[in-house]
């Protein structure tokens, strides 16, 4: 959502041979901000899987 694709497709491409897809209009920040502006339910590790599931 924040454009970490940009870093993250290259060495993943490289590395594992995996080709990052965004899909439109996934919005994460529904299931919380790290900055606190939507609450987060759980622990950081928690919401990471969450969020890339």
């Amino acid at each position: 959502m924040h454009g970490k694709e940009r870093v993250f497709a290259r060495p993943l491409r490289v590395a594992l041979g995996l080709e990052l897809v965004v899909p439109e209009g996934l919005d994460t920040d529904r299931l919380g901000t790290f900055s606190g502006e939507v609450e987060r339910v759980g622990s950081p590790w928690e919401v990471a899987i969450r969020k890339a599931r």
